[in-house]
């Protein structure tokens, strides 16, 4: 039985802690970092080969987000063991924000502005798969984990 829902593996990680970035592998289960370092792809029930990518938190922002404990939302902006699960995973030479568009899909015919952009290989929140290889999966988030309680959701329906 594999020991992590998730192992990102041999991605350039950017930890969020200003140490020198490294090559390595993230472990992840019920939502949380489990494991940085080197993890054996058995150890996954799911393998997502982070070769050549750059692997970084999905809050880095400091300005915004130091604000985040006072409400109740540890670890943000470090991919370190029990941190939440927020992880975004880019191919940095191909970044790339793509024209806007208007999108017609809220109640009453309403529309929204949607901004896209290309190299987001995955990104991860709560440990749940929300973009994979440029594209919506249309699954949610989850709850929010505050203090390490929350979980993905899965699809949505």
């Amino acid at each position: 039985m594999p020991g992590f829902d998730i192992v990102i593996k041999n991605g350039l990680i950017f930890d969020g802690t200003w140490v020198p970035r490294y090559r390595g592998d993230i472990g992840i289960r019920g939502g949380l970092i489990a494991g940085v370092g080197r993890i054996s792809e058995c150890d996954g029930a799911r393998v997502i080969e982070a070769d050549g990518l750059h692997v970084s938190p999905g809050f880095i922002d400091p300005h915004t987000h130091y604000d985040a404990p006072l409400a109740g939302f540890a670890g943000r902006g470090v991919l370190s063991v029990g941190a939440p699960a927020e992880i975004v995973i880019y191919d940095y030479d191909n970044l790339q924000v793509l024209p806007s568009e208007i999108v017609h899909d809220l109640p009453g015919r309403g529309w929204r502005r949607v901004q896209r952009a290309r190299g987001y290989r995955h990104v991860l929140m709560n440990g749940g798969v929300t973009i994979e290889k440029d594209g919506e999966t249309n699954a949610y988030s989850g709850r929010l984990l505050r203090g390490g309680a929350g979980i993905f959701t899965g699809a949505a329906a």
